[in-house]
C-alpha cells in the first residue's frame, strides 16, 4: 500500500472531510499527526499523533509539518450564507491565511507533497 509507514499530515483531522482522509489512511497503513485546535479528536488509534496548534501561527505550522511525508490540507473556517451574512469575507480570509501557511511551512520543511482538499 503506498502510504503504509508513512508520516501523513492531515490538517483539519477532527472535521468532517479530515475525518474520512484520516480513517482511509489508516487503513493503508500510515501514520497520521493531526494538528489540534478546537475541535476534539474523534477518532482513537495508537498510529495517530496529535499535536496542539493553531495554523493560523507559521511556528505551529512548521512545528506540525516537521518530518512528515505527505501533507493533506483540509482544515478551514465552516461558514454558510446565513451565517456570514456580517462579515461574509471572514470565513475566506481565514481559509487564504491557513491554506498560505501551510504551503510556506510545506516548502520550509523540504517541499512535502501536499493536497489540498
Amino acid at each position: 500500500m503506498f502510504y503504509q509507514n508513512k508520516l501523513v499530515l492531515v490538517t483539519g483531522g477532527t472535521g468532517f472531510v479530515g475525518t474520512h482522509i484520516v480513517e482511509q489512511l489508516l487503513k493503508q497503513g500510515a501514520k497520521v499527526r493531526l494538528p489540534i485546535h478546537k475541535r476534539p479528536l474523534i477518532l482513537k488509534d495508537k498510529e495517530i499523533q496529535t499535536f496542539p496548534a493553531d495554523l493560523m501561527q507559521l511556528k505551529d505550522c512548521l512545528k506540525v509539518c516537521k518530518g512528515v511525508n505527505y501533507i493533506f490540507h483540509a482544515a478551514g473556517a465552516v461558514a454558510a450564507a446565513g451565517l456570514t451574512s456580517i462579515d461574509s469575507m471572514a470565513a475566506i480570509s481565514t481559509n487564504l491565511v491557513l491554506t498560505a501557511q501551510m504551503l510556506q511551512a510545506a516548502w520550509a520543511e523540504g517541499g512535502r507533497k501536499i493536497f489540498t482538499v
